[in-house]
């Protein structure tokens, strides 16, 4: 079953790296509670951001890839973090 949002329903990717750099919030908790919203987030944007703040590939693959994501969201990541 494929989880997919609307582009309405998607939050600025830069505001949830913002919630994981500076406040400590992992992404699990952050994306199960946008879930549970029917919201979901810009995992473009998150990447870049967290690159602009210093952060290297495999530290950004492993904050978001620690959460389950759907295959999509999977694909994209290992695509843009290869």
């Amino acid at each position: 079953m494929s989880e997919t949002v609307s582009a309405n329903r998607i939050i600025d990717g830069e505001k949830i790296f913002q919630l994981v750099d500076r406040h400590g919030m992992p992404v699990a908790v952050i994306n199960n509670k946008l879930r549970e919203s029917g919201l979901g987030f810009n995992v473009v944007e998150f990447i870049g951001a967290a690159r602009n703040a210093g952060w290297k590939d495999k530290s950004i693959r492993t904050a978001l890839l620690d959460d389950v994501l759907t295959t999509e969201a999977r694909d994209l990541i290992n695509e843009l973090l290869p």
